[in-house]
C-alpha cells in the first residue's frame, strides 16, 4: 500500500488526494463499500473505504443468494432431464407401433401427423441428452479418461460413420491428413462427440463438399472442419459456442435445426478439458470453418 501523508483539517486526518487514490487503487475490488470525505474548504471531494476489517455483509448475502440460485438452477435442469428420458422413450416406440401398422392401418394424413410427431420427439430427446451431456461437464461429474491415439486412425475413424450421410446427400468428403502425425492425448468419447457434432453440422449445410484438414507443429494440432455452404453471418460468430445459440440462430428453417447446445459442448470438452482452443470463421456464400487446436502434452488427465 502506499505510504500516506496525513495533514490536519478540522478534527479529521484526511490524506493527501494523489497519494489516496493510489492506495484505494489496492482496495478497490475488495472492499467496494465507500463513504464520501469533504475537505474543510469543501474542494477537493473524495472516497474513504469504510467497513475495511470485513468485507459488507448485504454483499455477501446477496452473492451466497446468487450462488445458490446458480446451484437450483442446476440441479433443475438436471433432473428435469432425466425425467424427460422415460416419457420420450415411451413414446417414441408408441409411434414407431402406429408407423408399423401395428395398431392399425393408417390414413395418408395420420402418416404425416405421426411423421411430424416423431421427428419433434427424436429432437427432444437429443435436446435432453445434450442437456444431460453438458450438465455432466460443467458439474464435473463427467468421467474423462485420456490415452495416446494414432490421430490418422481415430480421425478416419469417425468421419466414416458419416460417409452414408454425405452420400445420400451427394456430399464429398475430403480427409487431408499429412502422413506423419504425433500421437494425441484425448479422451476418446468426448473427442468423438465434438468431431461428431461438427460433422454433423457442416452435413446441415454442405452443398457440395466438406474438407477435414489436419496439420500440426511441435506443440499442437490443429484440426478443421470445413463446408461449402451459405456461410455464416458475422454478427453470430461471436456468440456461436454459447447455449441455445444454434438454436436462435437456425430457427428460421427446420431442415437446420439443431439443439443449439452441441457447440457449448464442443468448447467444453476442447477447452476446459483438454486445454486447447476451438474458434469458426467463415465468409458468407463461401462455407463456414469450424477449427479446435489441442496441445500435444496430455493436460486431461484427472
Amino acid at each position: 500500500m502506499a505510504n500516506l501523508k496525513y495533514k490536519n483539517i478540522g478534527q479529521k486526518m484526511v490524506p493527501e488526494l494523489e497519494t489516496l487514490e493510489e492506495a484505494l487503487g489496492h482496495l478497490e475490488t475488495v472492499f467496494p463499500e465507500a463513504i464520501s470525505v469533504k475537505r474543510k474548504d469543501h474542494q477537493n471531494v473524495i472516497k474513504l473505504k469504510n467497513n475495511i476489517s470485513t468485507p459488507p455483509k448485504p454483499k455477501i448475502e446477496r452473492l451466497k443468494n446468487v450462488i445458490t440460485q446458480l446451484k437450483l438452477q442446476k440441479e433443475f435442469v438436471d433432473v428435469a432431464a432425466h425425467e424427460l428420458k422415460a416419457p420420450l422413450t415411451i413414446i417414441k416406440l408408441s409411434l414407431e407401433n402406429f408407423k408399423t401398422g401395428v395398431l392399425g392401418p393408417l390414413s395418408e394424413k395420420q402418416k404425416k401427423v405421426i411423421e411430424r410427431m416423431e421427428w419433434n420427439v427424436i429432437r427432444l430427446t437429443r435436446l435432453t441428452e445434450d442437456i444431460l451431456s453438458l450438465a455432466r461437464l460443467e458439474n464435473g461429474r463427467a468421467k474423462i479418461r485420456c490415452l495416446q491415439q494414432e490421430t490418422a486412425k481415430f480421425l478416419k475413424n469417425v468421419i466414416s460413420h458419416f460417409e452414408d450421410w454425405a452420400e445420400r446427400q451427394h456430399i464429398r468428403l475430403e480427409l487431408k491428413i499429412p502422413k506423419k502425425l504425433p500421437l494425441l492425448c484425448i479422451d476418446v468419447d468426448l473427442m468423438e462427440q465434438v468431431l461428431s457434432n461438427l460433422m454433423s453440422n457442416a452435413l446441415r449445410y454442405a452443398k457440395t463438399k466438406i474438407i477435414v484438414t489436419v496439420t500440426a507443429n511441435a506443440h499442437e494440432m490443429l484440426i478443421s472442419v470445413h463446408d461449402d455452404g451459405e456461410g455464416i453471418q458475422e454478427e453470430h460468430l461471436p456468440n456461436l459456442f454459447q447455449k441455445f445459440s444454434a438454436l436462435k440462430e437456425s430457427s428460421q428453417n427446420a431442415k437446420h435445426q439443431s439443439t443449439g447446445l452441441g457447440l457449448a459442448i464442443c468448447k467444453k470438452i476442447i477447452e476446459d478439458i483438454h486445454g486447447g482452443k476451438i474458434w469458426a470463421e467463415s465468409l458468407k456464400k463461401m462455407g463456414a470453418k469450424f477449427s479446435f487446436s489441442l496441445p500435444l502434452q496430455c493436460l486431461c488427465e484427472k
